[in-house]
């Protein structure tokens, strides 16, 4: 039911997704120009094979998610025409069954003129977590609750939202280790570990 595909940019940081990538569902990983655009084309290739299909057949396809992490990493490190397929790629989403998920820092929304920034603010939904900085969460529309207005949230902790509304949520983390549950995974190589099994 469900595929995905990482672009995640060569980064410093020790944290990495490179593991997500055993998960029988992932389509591939890229982090250098080279391989992001294979993995574009592999994704364009599909997409449009999706536009030709005759929808009235009620084909059935994996809803595939793009994850992109961290995507204001990608400027200045990938052509622009790279950065425009995947703007390209982000616009036919609805018509292909294909989501494009990035991530970035919100002191960026507003710096950042790229043709997908631009599409993601207009998408007007997403997940907010840690800011809530009413200044900034206004670029995507949302309008931070007045208890939370200035607030630093705990890791995971944030606002699930989208033009319908929006809910408090707590996203799952192996990184968080829950009290009481040692057997629980406590790294994200432990955590695909345990889904494999």
């Amino acid at each position: 039911k469900i595929q995905f595909a990482l672009i995640t940019p060569n980064r410093s940081e020790r944290y990495r997704l490179d593991s997500l990538t055993r998960l029988p569902h992932a389509i591939g990983q890229a982090k250098t120009e080279a391989t992001m655009a294979a993995l574009l084309t592999r994704l364009s290739d599909e997409a449009e094979a999706r536009l030709a299909r005759d929808v009235e057949q009620g084909a059935k396809h994996a809803h595939v998610l793009v994850l992109i992490d961290d995507f204001h990493l990608l400027s200045g490190r990938v052509s622009q025409e790279l950065m425009k397929s995947l703007a390209e790629l982000a616009s036919k989403g609805a018509d292909t069954q294909m989501t494009t998920v990035l991530t970035l820092p919100s002191t960026m929304l507003g710096s950042l003129s790229d043709p997908l920034i631009r599409q993601a603010r207009s998408w007007r939904s997403g997940i907010w977590l840690q800011s809530m900085d009413s200044l900034e969460s206004s670029l995507v529309g949302l309008r931070i609750p007045p208890q939370l207005r200035g607030k630093q949230l705990p890791p995971g902790r944030g606002l699930l939202f989208d033009p319908g509304g929006q809910t408090l949520m707590q996203l799952a983390s192996p990184e968080i280790a829950i009290e009481g549950e040692s057997n629980s995974p406590s790294t994200l190589p432990s955590w695909v570990q345990s889904i494999l099994a």
